[in-house]
């Protein structure tokens, strides 16, 4: 097997090495040593022949690598095992430097965590007092708005808590936007005088609904819940005989009656203020009222059945 001068100092462990065991042999004067053998061969005669050991690669013992070791330590790997009271004292050394780093991350860690947990606990409690703020703030709303509501049903007053955006030139009537709601508070110069609150989709109705006196009669007895419902708050037109004048409480009723009695109605106009003087109706003469309804109650043996229009006109 041929090799240069890189190549002499590493061999294949299957070939083996020559190791000299004569002191005189120098393997730099190998090659005229075997010339000299070459001629005394064809002169046919002898020559001294050095010592020569045979040894094998995978016979010698192996030579710990001191430069990969200088590595190994550099690079702070504990992958080979060291011996001996100076690698003792390395490792040790090692060991310590990987424990103070690890501390040292452990305790950057830790700070960041405490801080992000820190702002986080921050974000939830003004998420939160902002979230109750807005809920009270709702509420208030929400009850203001029940309050002027009923306030407004139960007194016929003018809302509180609600913006005057409108009024009409019918006499007076205004239109108000509450939170969620509209309400109208009807003036007109002879007509609808009542306050009405619906959604904000409600629109003005100034024109009475004409009922016959009959027909409202036949359906209150008849189905009494159902025609109240259907009429309650409601601008109507409705005329008939005069049957009784209350002066005292400005009131003009006005009476169905049939021969059983069992339709019979009575409707107790209350006039408003600005309406036509009581003293000039007659009684059993025929008028035409308008007026919003407000109440209806049922008769008994005594009593019919009584129907009572609000802020009347009667003409």
């Amino acid at each position: 097997m041929s090799r240069n001068k890189k190549d002499k100092f590493f061999a294949d462990e299957n070939e083996p090495i020559l190791i000299p065991l004569d002191e005189n042999y120098v393997p730099k004067k190998e090659k005229k040593h075997l010339r000299k053998k070459k001629q005394a061969k064809k002169e046919n005669t002898v020559i001294d022949e050095p010592i020569i050991k045979k040894i094998y690669l995978s016979e010698m013992p192996l030579v710990k690598d001191e430069t990969d070791k200088t590595k190994n330590e550099l690079k702070g790997t504990n992958d080979e095992i060291l011996t001996g009271p100076t690698s003792e004292i390395k490792t040790e050394e090692i060991k310590e430097e990987k424990s103070q780093e690890n501390h040292e991350k452990e305790k950057i860690q830790e700070e960041f965590d405490f801080e992000y947990d820190k702002d986080k606990e921050k974000r939830i409690k003004k998420i939160t007092k902002i979230t109750n703020i807005v809920l009270v703030v709702l509420f208030l709303l929400i009850l203001i708005s029940a309050i002027d509501i009923v306030n407004i049903s139960k007194n016929d007053k003018e809302p509180f808590f609600a913006i005057k955006t409108k009024t009409y030139k019918d006499g007076g009537s205004k239109v108000y936007y509450g939170l969620g709601y509209k309400v109208i508070k009807y003036h007109q110069k002879q007509g609808r005088r009542d306050i009405v609150v619906g959604t904000w989709t409600m629109p003005y109705q100034g024109e009475p609904t004409n009922i016959e006196l009959i027909d409202l009669a036949i359906n209150l007895k008849e189905k009494p819940e159902e025609t109240y419902e259907e009429i309650a708050k409601k601008f109507i037109r409705v005329s008939g005989n005069i049957t009784n004048i209350d002066t005292q409480k400005n009131i003009i009723t006005i009476s169905y009656v049939d021969e059983e009695n069992k339709y019979s109605l009575n409707i107790d106009a209350k006039l408003d203020k600005d309406a036509k003087d009581i003293s000039k109706f007659d009684q059993g003469s025929i008028v035409y009222i308008i007026g919003t309804v407000s109440k209806y109650e049922i008769g008994n043996k005594d009593k019919v059945n009584t129907l009572t229009l609000s802020n009347c006109f009667a003409e």
